[in-house]
């Protein structure tokens, strides 16, 4: 791996928050083996003082302990260690907070994704306009940065983001042409990492529904943070905004679904149902498959229309106005002719067939019915308890739902390539279709 790769690596784990321990290894790998003063530099300049980081800054604890095993690592490989590290630690243990207030407290992470390249032929596809590809797109990497809560014992689920969303992101950007064009709603949007995913992969229209009020709110700031216009908001002053959000914005509503009516679900008129991480108390599992059951037994609206939409620009958190100029690729590495990848646009019309490569054409065959698209639902599970996964499959398939375990059929390819604790083996994606 390249020096500018490892420093890479070392600021996209910085800004997620990763554990100390994978920081110090990271920093460890930049200085093949050992913590010199040359990566104790790149880490005060590039990772704690940039300028992403300095905007939506992570949370002090980790900072402190961040700072604390990595000074104790150095020392430990006989390297000398920098003193405005030693005066950085001091500072934090000196402004310590209360040890509760923190974990009740909230703070920033910012993911960094790309679309791997053997799946941008469908990404193209679905996004850019026919007479933009024969034009050079930058490869880049791409970041959502969401307020998230340290807190998830009580309560605060919701502002967290678990494991089972980034799955569910990474299905979209490999296919796009689920929800490209589409009217989407997600159920549990939570801190909002699939809804900021649909606006920049053009759906035509986007809401966002979440139980609790204070996750609501959440939410919309962190769709205004990633330059995503919200329905009824003004939208943050940021240099790159979400060119492909819907023109009347996100909207974002509560859903309770234990007391959701037939008349409230209808007002959704949602094609694509989307869903992560919904079943992980038993309890709720009657609920969620009585709204998704209604929902897709209403009439479809779908249109398999992905004209007029481009996504041929550089998505960056608000604030990130110059980009990210701390590792400058050639222009070999940084851009790819569109021509050199034969991009059709047959995986979006719906007069594909089973013999089109099934990579470019995800929607099944068995959608249509009477030439018209059913609604269907998409919902990732982390395999947390395998009853309450059993619970679910039953519950919707006594609700008269065809539910697929679709996992190893569209298993994604990576986007988030620099979270080392994200076990893609532990989710499973299921789709739901009205019988």
């Amino acid at each position: 791996m390249r020096l500018e790769d490892h420093g890479k690596a070392l600021l996209a784990a910085y800004r997620v928050m990763e554990p100390a321990t994978v920081i110090v290894s990271l920093a460890r790998n930049m200085g093949h083996g050992k913590l010199s003063t040359d990566v104790q530099s790149f880490v005060l300049e590039k990772c704690i003082k940039d300028k992403i980081c300095r905007k939506y800054p992570p949370a002090p604890v980790f900072l402190r302990q961040m700072l604390k095993l990595l000074i104790l690592a150095a020392e430990s490989d006989g390297e000398e260690v920098l003193e405005s590290l030693y005066e950085l630690h001091a500072a934090y243990l000196l402004t310590q907070q209360d040890s509760i207030s923190e974990i009740a407290g909230k703070c920033y992470k910012s993911y960094t994704y790309a679309v791997p390249m053997e799946a941008r032929r469908a990404w193209l596809a679905c996004t850019v306009r026919e007479s933009e590809r024969e034009v050079a797109v930058e490869v880049v990497e791409e970041l959502i940065t969401l307020r998230v809560s340290l807190n998830m014992l009580e309560g605060a689920t919701g502002c967290c983001t678990w494991p089972a969303s980034l799955f569910l992101t990474e299905v979209l950007l490999n296919h796009p042409e689920l929800v490209s064009g589409q009217n989407c709603l997600e159920l549990g949007a939570g801190a909002g990492m699939v809804g900021v995913c649909l606006a920049r992969l053009a759906a035509a229209k986007i809401v966002l529904t979440d139980g609790d009020l204070a996750t609501l709110a959440n939410l919309r700031h962190n769709l205004q943070v990633n330059g995503v216009k919200v329905h009824g908001k003004e939208t943050l002053n940021c240099n790159q905004p979400s060119l492909c959000s819907p023109a009347n914005g996100v909207e974002c509503r509560q859903l309770l679904w234990e007391i959701a009516s037939e008349k409230e679900l209808r007002t959704y008129s949602a094609d694509v149902i989307l869903g992560a991480d919904l079943i992980y108390d038993p309890e709720y599992i009657p609920h969620l498959v009585h709204v998704v059951a209604s929902l897709l037994s209403f009439e479809s609206s779908m249109q398999r229309n992905h004209d007029g939409n481009s996504i041929g620009q550089v998505f960056r958190t608000a604030g990130d106005e110059d980009g990210d100029d701390a590792f400058n690729l050639s222009a070999a590495e940084e851009t790819a002719t569109l021509k050199d990848y034969s991009i059709t646009n047959d995986c979006c019309d719906t007069s594909c067939t089973e013999e089109k490569d099934p990579k470019l054409c995800q929607q099944p065959r068995d959608l249509r019915q009477n030439g018209q698209w059913q609604r269907i639902a998409y919902i990732a599970s982390a395999l947390r308890n395998p009853e309450t996964l059993v619970y679910f499959v039953e519950t919707a398939r006594a609700a008269q739902l065809e539910i697929t375990d679709v996992t190893d059929v569209m298993q994604p390819l990576k986007c988030f390539t620099d979270i080392k604790g994200f076990d893609r083996t532990r989710i499973r994606l299921h789709r739901l279709q009205k019988l």
